[in-house]
């Protein structure tokens, strides 16, 4: 047998950090990035309630679950600009068994990283709503011919569908809006136009609309985020703080509506 002759294994080559000071990083190609191909998203800052001060300070209880400004959650949401922002590594999570229902009340487990400008100082809580797509939503509620307009779980971006107890449709899609029995206004409300077909009063009805989708804030992970850029003074530069783009971690928002109502 001939023995073949093998050379002894060797390291693979290495860099040297000793001569290495400082690597600077620039943030042009991220934030044109962010600019050229990032999704629109409304942003919504979030505050704390104000029913929660007389419930929490002066009556020592929990908020009004029946606050008309925050639903019961004790978090306000004021729109504050639509805003770019990159997504990415969307992921689903497992917290129970397949097989079982998720837990009245629970936001889902789909989660989202956003990368937006160092302008817009997105923070924990804020909601960004996704203005790219749509998705999907029925709901019910009944006739009340008092009531100038209905506000569902999410605003309306399209209206598909209105269907009566009796099984009666009605015109929401006509070209002409005046032609409409039912339309919705820039705000995603929606209203019965005035001397069209209406249901009875105190008569229930379901719409199936569309809305964009929320996705709440639950890390900022980098909430100061930056480097100082240039060369020290000792060695003849100037140096300045360069903000970084932001990095949160977001998680689709279904309130217990969506699964149980």
């Amino acid at each position: 047998m001939t023995n073949v002759k093998r050379s002894t294994p060797q390291g693979g080559a290495r860099i040297s950090l000793k001569n290495i000071i400082k690597v600077d990083y620039s943030t042009d190609g991220a934030i044109a990035l962010i600019k050229d191909y990032g999704s629109r998203f409304d942003w919504y800052q979030a505050l704390v309630c104000p029913c929660t001060f007389k419930a929490q300070e002066v009556n020592k209880q929990f908020g009004k679950l029946t606050c008309d400004l925050c639903n019961g959650t004790n978090w306000a949401y004021i729109l504050n600009k639509e805003v770019l922002a990159v997504p990415s590594s969307m992921r689903r999570e497992e917290s129970t068994m397949t097989y079982r229902t998720a837990e009245e009340g629970i936001m889902s487990n789909i989660y989202v990283n956003l990368t937006c400008e160092p302008v817009n100082k997105v923070n924990i809580r804020d909601k960004m709503v996704f203005k790219e797509s749509v998705t999907f939503r029925s709901e019910a509620t009944i006739f009340d011919a008092s009531k100038l307009t209905y506000k569902l779980t999410f605003p309306i971006a399209e209206l598909m569908v209105v269907l009566d107890e009796d099984g009666k449709k009605y015109d929401c899609t006509h070209f002409f809006p005046e032609k409409r029995d039912v339309d919705i206004t820039t705000d995603g409300l929606l209203f019965w136009v005035e001397g069209n077909r209406k249901p009875k009063s105190g008569q229930p009805f379901s719409v199936l609309y569309s809305f964009f989708p929320s996705y709440v804030i639950i890390s900022a992970v980098h909430e100061i985020r930056g480097f100082m850029a240039g060369k020290p003074a000792d060695q003849g530069g100037v140096q300045s703080f360069e903000d970084l783009p932001r990095l949160m971690v977001a998680k689709l928002e279904i309130p217990s509506t969506y699964l149980f109502k």
